[in-house]
């Protein structure tokens, strides 16, 4: 008996091996484009995400309340209409909803390149919160 494998360690083998050729096989079929640009968009919601979580912490406080908050964030634009917040590149487009109105210092703001960007976040008065890049 010397040699062998359990049927369970050969079944888990050739799982992993399947997963290691799916994996390895969608950037193969798409490209290595595709996957960095599917990267960008997952980091551009998370970095969506968490600067309106912030707008929300910031306009539930009193006016003059302010934070600088750190984001990662890939390259692209966030612009804000009203209470409508965007993050945006020519190959995609993430937005969602405030409960306040949102300007910002400049309308879009430029991100070139992906890099942590420091967002100060400050309330103007009941229902307007502003943000600009520190």
């Amino acid at each position: 008996m010397r040699g062998q494998i359990s049927l369970e360690f050969s079944i888990l083998l050739l799982g992993f091996l399947i997963v290691a050729l799916i994996t390895s096989g969608y950037i193969g079929i798409y490209g290595l484009n595709k996957g960095a640009e599917i990267s960008s968009q997952a980091m551009a919601y998370a970095a969506l995400s968490k600067l309106k979580q912030n707008i929300e912490l910031i306009g539930v406080g009193d006016v003059g309340s302010c934070r600088v908050v750190p984001i990662k964030c890939p390259a692209g634009y966030i612009a804000a209409n009203g209470n409508t917040l965007r993050y945006y590149k020519s190959s995609w487009n993430i937005s969602t909803n405030c409960s306040v109105n949102v300007e910002l210092f400049e309308n879009p703001i430029n991100i070139s390149t992906s890099s942590v960007v420091y967002f100060k976040i400050e309330k103007i008065n009941d229902n307007t919160v502003k943000v600009s890049l520190e």
